[in-house]
Order: structure tokens, then sequence, then C-alpha cells
């Protein structure tokens, strides 16, 4: 990706490297501890705001009018433990723009349910007002 006013290659200039606060300090766990220098577009002044040592954490998208279109992308994965099988796991699809599928849990063509729920003003000892 090119900046259009100077022709800088922003990769070059902005990159994340993701680390794990506590194993990436073994030398023998470091590569897999995190993501690596790569890099990334966007910026502190940017609607992807990233940077060096900051970024989101999660990316959230709801369709309040379909929920099933809602989407959840956690950046590192589900797990912070290096040794699971989640860790790091969502990291590929937030670097490339992709999001993955946040269903609820209505079915397409179920009925809603209903209920209802009556308050009502009680004194103590003469029951309701």
């Amino acid at each position: 990706m090119q900046h259009a006013c100077c022709h800088v290659e922003v990769g070059r200039v902005h990159r994340v490297d993701i680390k794990h606060p506590f194993w990436s300090h073994f030398p023998i766990l470091k590569k897999g501890a995190g993501t690596g220098s790569l890099p990334l577009s966007g910026n502190e002044e940017t609607v992807k705001q990233v940077g060096p040592h900051f970024g989101p954490s999660e990316r959230l998208t709801v369709d309040f009018a379909d929920l099933d279109h809602t989407t959840l992308d956690i950046v590192n994965g589900e797990s912070g433990n290096i040794f699971d099988g989640h860790y790091n796991d969502q990291w590929d699809a937030y670097y490339h723009g992709r999001t993955l599928a946040c269903r609820s849990r209505r079915r397409r063509g179920s009925r809603a349910a209903s209920a209802s729920l009556e308050i009502a003003a009680v004194r103590q000892g003469l029951g309701k007002l």
C-alpha cells in the first residue's frame, strides 16, 4: 500500500509485532508466542488505529436488524495460552480484513418467544396497591 502524497510504502513504516507478555521472553518459545513483525495499514490517525505498541483487542460488527449477520474477531484468538489451539487462531482473519460470523441462538423461521412480566407495587403486609 502506498500513501498518495509521498509515495511511501505504508507497510515499511507502520508495522505490528504482537508479543505474548510472558512467553515471548523465552527464546525457545519466542517465535510461537506472537505474530512476528508484519506490515500493517493504519496508524494513530486512521480509522484502523494501530501502532507498534497499541491496537484493538477485537472487532465487533452488530447488525441489529438481523443478528445473524453479526461478526466478531478477537485479534489473537480466544486463548491467551500459547499451548492452546485457539491461541492466535483468529489473527489471520483480522490481519487480512476478514470477519467471522457470530450467529445468534435464534434460528431462521423459528417463532420468536413471547413472555410477559407483571410488575406491581406491594405495600408491606397490605398486598397490591
